[in-house]
Order: structure tokens, then sequence, then C-alpha cells
């Protein structure tokens, strides 16, 4: 059978987003990016928030953000998916938005009502062929991989 989270209503709260070692894209600039973050309940309902842009940087830092907030009901909570994915974007003038890179977090691999300090690799593959020549000519040059870190929080909402 597949694990499921208790049949309670939750919020997910998300905050201290921050990436670091992002790779040169154009040799001109640092990257300019912000994060898309997204919870599918399938088959019911996508809802995504996204950080601030922040230009120019290797490592942006969107700690002075408030949290991230999604909620799930009580149909939400009994799916078997449970994903956030968060969506590294860079922002182009010229060429539009590009995803540099994703993870996932399964909900099923936190406990409830405790922060937790997660730091997930940046997965690269999906990415366009430009975005991921740039990505293995940083790690050839030893550069260290590209991490998503921040907080997160499963807490329940007793209903009465």
């Amino acid at each position: 059978t597949t694990p499921t989270i208790n049949p309670n209503k939750y919020m997910i709260l998300i905050s201290n987003v921050k990436v670091n070692n992002l790779f040169m894209v154009d040799s001109y600039r640092q990257p300019t990016t912000y994060v898309k973050i997204s919870i599918t309940n399938q088959p019911i309902v996508t809802t995504t928030f996204k950080t601030d842009i922040i230009h120019n940087s290797l490592n942006p830092n969107w700690n002075n953000e408030n949290p991230f907030t999604f909620y799930l009901t009580n149909e939400q909570s009994n799916l078997s998916i449970r994903d956030i994915r968060f969506d590294v974007i860079y922002v182009n003038r010229l060429i539009g938005e590009e995803l540099l890179g994703s993870c996932k977090l399964n909900l099923l691999t936190i406990d409830e009502n405790l922060v937790h300090s997660i730091e997930l690799d940046i997965d690269c593959s999906q990415s366009s062929t430009r975005i991921i020549e740039s990505y293995n000519k940083a790690i050839s040059n030893n550069q260290s991989k590209p991490m998503i870190k921040f907080n997160i929080t499963l807490q329940s909402i007793n209903q009465t």
C-alpha cells in the first residue's frame, strides 16, 4: 500500500529559500533567477508560488520574503502524490525564461509540526541544451553542483 498523510487538513510553510552554486549561462553576467514552488494534488489542482527575481547572483537568497503557504484539504491529504516541486527559472531579456533546473521533495519524508532545514541537488537534465552545456562546463571545472536550501514545516490543522 502507498503511505498517506493522516486525513486532517494541513498547512505547509516554506521559508528561507536560497540557491547555491549556480553557474554562468551567459559569459557576460551572472544569472538572473527566481524559484517557482508548486504542489500538485493530482488530479485536483496545482498551486504555485514564485519568489521575487534576483538579478546577477550565483547564490540568490530569498530569506527576506514571507513564507509560502500551501493548504491541503481532507480530500487532498488522502492522495498518494504529495511532491513539492522547485523550479529554478533563468531570466534572459532576449530569450525569455528557461528552466535552469528542478528538484522535488516528497512530503511523506517530513515529520509533522517540526521545522526541517532541507538541502536538495538541483537537476539540470530537463533544461535546454545550452543550459546543460553550461552546467557540464561548470562541473568539469570542479564547480560544486547547484543546490536549493529552504525550511519547511508541515502543520496539521485539527478539524473540529
